[in-house]
C-alpha cells in the first residue's frame, strides 16, 4: 500500500531540506550538477524547482523567511570568521 502526501503536507516534509538546498546553492560555489549529488535528487532542473519554489515560499511565509535569514546569517558570520 503506498501513502500519498497531499502537496501541502509533501511540500511541508520537504521543508527542511529544501531549505538546505536554498542554502547551500547561496552559500557555496557548487554547481547545480553537485548539488544535485549531494541531496539525492536525479536531474539538475530539480534544484532549480526547488530554489525557485522556496524563494516564492520565503517571499510569502514571514515565519519562514526570519528562520532563512537567521539560519544565512549564522552562516555568513561562522564563514567571515574562518
Amino acid at each position: 500500500m503506498r501513502i500519498c502526501l497531499s502537496p501541502d503536507a509533501q511540500s511541508l516534509s520537504n521543508e527542511p531540506r529544501d531549505v538546505a538546498v536554498l542554502l547551500t546553492r547561496r552559500l557555496t560555489a557548487y554547481g547545480l550538477k553537485q548539488i544535485a549529488d549531494q541531496y539525492g535528487f536525479r536531474k539538475c532542473s530539480s534544484v532549480s524547482s526547488v530554489t525557485g519554489r522556496m524563494k516564492g515560499t520565503i517571499a510569502t511565509d514571514g515565519r519562514l523567511r526570519k528562520q532563512f535569514e537567521n539560519m544565512y546569517d549564522l552562516a555568513t558570520k561562522s564563514q567571515e570568521q574562518t
